[in-house]
């Protein structure tokens, strides 16, 4: 039985199809912090792995992912100031809590900046890459180690990104590519060459040509 009195969100499986991650809110109307439950589980056995106002210092859950493995979930925050931002990840105990993006530092006064708009991290399939969305500077698209080092940038063009998904070989990423209005789906090397364009949707002013839920075959 799930018990959120404001809500669960983004339900993510992991990788044994044993349990749900989601992001489950105290209050209506707030986004909180992330919790699991085991699937096929009697009686209320949902567990907090991170609170809001404990661990979060404020700062609302807004994307998850587990590790290949299973053993760790990295996800993005964001909040006020003094809220914990960026990208982490965490044991699914709660356990080691792991900030792996980094501040932005204003070029001029060279003063670190609260972090923002860090979006949608996804691990590869080796689990030895995280894919992310950088989004307080250039809206690109970066890999990072999973302890936050050695970040790369992958995409280069204009316009906004969303990540859809690693190829299940892990040396491709699919994404969706904002640009004049218009709305595609481009896949990319994880290294950042061999770009590709996948559609060709026109534009509208409802916004109606954004994909959803694109999945590669085994």
């Amino acid at each position: 039985m799930l018990q959120a009195p404001g809500g669960a969100y983004d339900p993510e499986w992991s990788p044994d199809g044993k349990t749900l991650a989601f992001i489950s809110a105290g209050k209506p109307e707030e986004w909180a912090g992330l919790a699991t439950i085991p699937v096929n589980s009697t009686g209320f056995q949902q567990k907090t792995i991170l609170s809001q106002e404990e661990d979060l210092d404020g700062g609302s859950v807004g994307s998850t992912n587990w590790s290949p493995d299973g053993k760790k979930i990295v996800f993005n925050v964001d909040g006020p100031p003094g809220a914990k931002r960026g990208l982490y990840t965490v044991n699914t105990d709660g356990t080691d809590l792991t900030k792996i993006s980094w501040p932005k530092t204003d070029p001029e006064t060279n003063i670190r900046q609260n972090d923002r708009y860090w979006l949608g991290p996804t691990y590869s399939p080796d689990g030895k890459r995280i894919a992310f969305v950088k989004g307080w500077d250039d809206w690109q698209i970066y890999t990072i180690n999973p302890d936050g080092t050695d970040a790369r940038q992958v995409t280069h063009d204009a316009g906004g990104y969303e990540i859809q998904s690693w190829s299940p070989n892990g040396e491709k990423i699919l994404y969706e590519n904002l640009s004049n209005g218009h709305r595609d789906l481009f896949v990319i090397n994880a290294d950042g060459t061999g770009r590709q364009r996948l559609t060709s949707v026109q534009s509208s002013a409802e916004d109606l040509n954004r994909i959803h839920n694109v999945l590669w075959l085994p």
